[in-house]
């Protein structure tokens, strides 16, 4: 029988699980299936240091960079959806990371550590120190005005 979609499920959960997948892929060396279903026990053993150097590695290509170091690898924009991807599937989705807990326990997503880490990112790039966006922009004036004496010196305009 088809699995019923819960209505609350995000639409981008195919890219959710692959973002899970490849940060256990990097956490335990293991190769899993694309469709893996990770138990809870699995989920609980993940710490925010887990989390920080995987971020450290996709942003600067090493597990702890300085502060002379550059995030050229990813921005911090991707760096919010990895993690939100991965307390997508934590057990204790809505429980911040508690250190103070014997044994530490909440979401590891949400630790000071891995904050503090997307906000270093963020403050490169706006240093233009980080990644280059690939965002679009939008034409300018004189541009469009230009496109548009070009179009209207071929044969097809009319």
């Amino acid at each position: 029988m088809p699995r019923r979609r819960n209505p609350n499920e995000p639409n981008a959960l195919p890219r959710y699980r692959a973002v899970l997948n490849a940060f256990m892929r990097h956490k335990d060396s293991t190769n899993y299936p694309k469709n893996y279903d990770f138990s809870d026990q699995e989920l609980s053993s993940i710490t925010p240091n887990d989390v920080y150097r995987w971020l450290c590695q996709k942003a600067y290509h090493k597990y702890d960079p300085g502060p002379s170091d550059r995030p050229i690898y990813a921005r911090s924009s991707a760096m919010c959806f990895w993690k939100k991807s991965i307390s997508y599937f934590m057990p204790n989705q809505m429980a911040p990371w508690n250190y103070l807990a014997n044994p530490p326990c909440g979401n590891p997503t949400r630790s000071k550590e891995v904050n503090d880490l997307i906000k270093a990112v963020k403050r490169k790039e706006t240093r233009k120190q980080g990644k280059k966006s690939k965002a679009d922009r939008a034409m300018e004036p004189s541009e469009f005005e230009q496109c548009i004496s070009l179009l209207q010196g071929t044969q097809d305009f009319d």
